[in-house]
């Protein structure tokens, strides 16, 4: 990847290319396809970017980004989704409780959590 970088770096230096435009450019790329991954979820995005989620609103205002993902087909959203999820600039595996459970108040064994 190191190496694909420094290529491309090497074309926008050759062309021309303001280092400002490049920087918005990239960050409006990142942010979107970032957002695509949890279905427009600016929470989870923020925490992804390792930014707050103001500053995630403010930009996707400033670019003019979508966040609803609602109506794409399920392998774009999840492209490369390997089984864990973004806690702030580090990955964690998904825990294996399901989602009903914790709804319904029980823990990974079964168990009633909350009031006895």
């Amino acid at each position: 990847m190191r190496e694909q970088l420094e290529a491309l770096i090497q074309q926008m230096v050759e062309k021309g290319i303001r280092y400002d435009a490049i920087v918005q450019d990239f960050e409006k790329c990142y942010i979107s396809r970032v957002l695509e991954r949890v279905k427009g979820n600016q929470s989870r995005a923020a925490r992804t970017l390792g930014m707050h989620r103001n500053t995630l609103s403010r930009k996707i205002a400033e670019y003019n980004l979508t966040t609803d993902f609602r109506n794409k087909p399920a392998e774009t959203l999840v492209r490369g989704f390997n089984g864990t999820r973004p806690i702030g600039r580090a990955y964690e595996p998904v825990p294996s409780t399901s989602r009903a459970a914790a709804a319904a108040g029980r823990d990974g064994a079964g168990r009633t959590q909350g009031r006895r």
